[in-house]
């Protein structure tokens, strides 16, 4: 599948897949539980759910509050780069 990418030729990323992810594993049963596991806000959680791209700060509280690596992370928000 081809990277979609933005207006200003950065990949587009869709983080659906990461909170879907997240709740598919059992880290939570909805969005409330993410924002719980994070220690976000849920409006933070509902941006990044609605479209909004995540920030570091919500990457790196996903890695802080999960096994997952960066590298899994960014690739559940189709955000893969390579180098």
């Amino acid at each position: 599948m081809p990277m979609v990418l933005d207006k200003g030729g950065r990949p587009k990323l869709n983080p659906h897949p990461l909170i879907d992810y997240l709740i598919e594993k059992g880290w939570g049963k909805n969005d409330g539980d993410i924002a719980k596991l994070i220690d976000l806000s849920p409006g933070s959680v509902s941006k990044v759910r609605n479209g909004k791209a995540p920030t570091p700060e919500f990457i790196l509280a996903v890695y802080d509050a999960t096994d997952l690596t960066i590298e899994k992370i960014r690739e559940l928000c189709n955000a893969v780069r390579s180098v």
